[in-house]
């Protein structure tokens, strides 16, 4: 399971990466946005699980309280974002969609500046739609 959850996270940040190289709708950006999900999937289901949260302590990435290195290197961007997020992680349900991960990418490309609260934080994600996220 481990390997999975590295992979998951690898790729997320991978698309979030490609984001910031292409525009929103490019095909490359579009695909990491539609295997993130599919592999997401598989994860809930193998897992029983209804939520992946992945965690940022001290600028690594966490989960199920264990410090992740490979996804910390190539993840980088990510952990970045979430820090000007304010919040201490993000948590994908099983109901996240395509699109939602597509415009949480955008916003990972869009934030220059770091918000005042988490609250600012949860209202852009309604503001841009970004749900189950």
């Amino acid at each position: 399971m481990d390997t999975t959850v590295n992979d998951i996270i690898i790729l997320l940040c991978k698309g979030i990466a490609n984001r910031k190289l292409y525009f929103a709708k490019h095909p490359k950006v579009r695909g990491y946005a539609e295997v993130f999900v599919k592999q997401l999937s598989g994860y809930f289901k193998a897992s029983g699980k209804k939520e992946f949260f992945i965690g940022v302590v001290d600028s690594h990435f966490i989960f199920d309280g264990q410090r992740l290195f490979g996804p910390t290197v190539v993840g980088r961007q990510l952990i970045v974002f979430l820090e000007m997020l304010r919040c201490g992680g993000v948590s994908f349900t099983e109901e996240v969609s395509v699109d939602a991960v597509s415009r949480f990418m955008d916003l990972t490309d869009g934030l220059k500046q770091p918000l005042p609260s988490l609250n600012e934080a949860r209202e852009l994600f309604k503001k841009e739609n970004i749900d189950n996220i």
